[in-house]
């Protein structure tokens, strides 16, 4: 695996570096190809300029009616330069590079016409090569005749051809250069890959570029490690949970498998054996509802339905008034019939899983609440327009360092009575992850006096 990575890399940086190098060595040759064009441009034009005047003086300067004598003039021109001696009704007289009598009519051409009205003239011509083109000038002697000189030169792709081997060599030379460094970096940043310490990532000496991914390498390892640490309290807990109803259920199950129970105490310990079935159940069910809403991306849960938080508060409230009288609480819901159809606090979200959340926290006031407590459910719109869940009760209270403690699995503040209070040490946890699911958020504070004060505060 390490061995294919440091090869992907060693040739996705050679690819780059080649294809960079590429693109400057043809951007370097079109400025070196247009810059030698315009230099030789320059100085041919002024060549011919040049070799324009100084045949024009010569000639203009013996006997101009003479052909023959005109001709010998014109013949101390270089071999390149091409000099043509046209008639004024565009007939050709002379012509050093061909035979002056196969030559069309050159009356046509611009330099010639604009020679004949303005005294001189000039054009660029380019070739059939494509790879030349010729620069002519053209003046009219004093005999009425015209005087042209031409000079070829190679145009923007000559020159570019001219250079074409160079450029060639160039790349491939930039090419095996590319293979190399690409190979050489790619070595060096995978060695620096395999020197960071993934537990420590963020103590090693890396590139800054490689900052972020390895911040978030570790902030995904502490969620991990988090995660890993929250399952082991987590199986734990339920163990010991579940091991005390087992073990009651055990023993008394034991002692009347054996014969051991005297046939008076058979019913009681059938009883008690229903008691700590049920409670493992409750826990079992519990166990299962938090999976599921902490699965609830598989889950087809509706979030919405319209939920009236006083409809709620009313209804549940109605679940376990027996229980809080058995208990000596009272119980208020502070929402009247009235004000559930005028002054109705209605949220966005899923019936059932806010009804789920009002139980517990109801059952939760009541069942750690004092002997002739007091319990109050409140549904009602806060200054900032959230609709909120107040369930406050008078019990025993919660610290504010076991404030956020309250909400793990099977957490418990006294644990000394928790056998007597029931309960499975879930109700707050599915609580805290039904709110989640809502966007809601759950404080926790003193009831003055004496007692505690859960407040939900759903979304906008």
């Amino acid at each position: 695996m390490g061995v294919s990575q440091e090869k992907s890399i060693a040739r996705t940086i050679a690819l780059s570096i080649a294809v960079v190098v590429t693109v400057i060595v043809l951007l370097a040759a079109v400025i070196l190809s247009y810059t030698a064009y315009s230099f030789i441009d320059s100085q041919t034009d002024a060549e011919v300029l040049m070799r324009t005047e100084a045949l024009a003086s010569a000639v203009n300067g013996s006997d101009g009616d003479d052909v023959t004598v005109i001709k010998n003039q014109l013949k101390i021109a270089p071999a390149y330069v091409r000099v043509t001696l046209i008639e004024h009704d565009g007939a050709v007289v002379y012509d050093n590079f061909a035979n002056a009598s196969t030559l069309k009519n050159h009356a046509d051409r611009p330099e010639v016409k604009h020679a004949m009205v303005t005294g001189q003239g000039s054009s660029a011509r380019r070739s059939d090569t494509l790879s030349e083109e010729s620069i002519y000038r053209a003046v009219l002697l004093d005999n009425g005749m015209v005087l042209r000189v031409g000079i070829a030169q190679s145009n923007i792709w000559g020159v570019f051809f001219t250079i074409l081997p160079f450029l060639v060599a160039v790349l491939v030379g930039a090419s095996i250069v590319s293979v190399i460094a690409g190979r050489m970096v790619a070595r060096g940043f995978v060695h620096k890959l395999d020197a960071i310490d993934l537990d420590h990532p963020n103590t090693a000496q890396v590139p800054k570029e490689l900052r972020p991914l390895l911040g978030r390498i570790e902030d995904q390892q502490i969620r991990l490690s988090e995660k890993d640490a929250d399952r082991r309290r987590f199986t734990s807990n339920a163990s010991h949970e579940l091991k005390t109803p087992l073990t009651v259920i055990s023993g008394y199950a034991e002692l009347i498998a054996g014969g051991l129970a005297l046939p008076e105490d058979v019913p009681q310990f059938a009883r008690l054996i229903h008691a700590e079935a049920v409670h493992m159940r409750e826990i079992v069910d519990d166990l299962l509802a938090l999976s599921h809403l902490e699965d609830s991306s598989v889950m087809a849960i509706d979030f919405s339905e319209s939920v009236s938080l006083a409809r709620i508060a009313n209804e549940t409230a109605q679940r376990v008034k027996v229980e809080a009288e058995r208990r000596n609480v009272t119980l208020v819901v502070d929402i009247s019939d009235e004000a559930v159809l005028t002054e109705d606090v209605v949220i966005t979200g899923n019936a059932r899983l806010i009804s789920e959340l009002v139980l517990n926290l109801i059952e939760n006031a009541v069942r750690y609440n004092v002997d002739g407590g007091r319990v109050v459910v409140r549904a009602h719109t806060n200054d900032d327009q959230h609709a909120c869940l107040v369930v406050s009760d008078t019990g025993v209270g919660i610290p504010c360092a076991l404030r956020e403690k309250v909400f793990e699995r099977f957490y418990r503040v006294d644990t000394s009575s928790s056998r007597d209070t029931g309960g499975t040490g879930l109700g707050l946890a599915i609580v805290k992850h039904i709110a989640q699911l809502h966007g809601a958020e759950i404080r926790v504070e003193d009831n003055v006096p004496q007692g505690t004060v859960f407040e939900v505060r759903f979304p906008r």
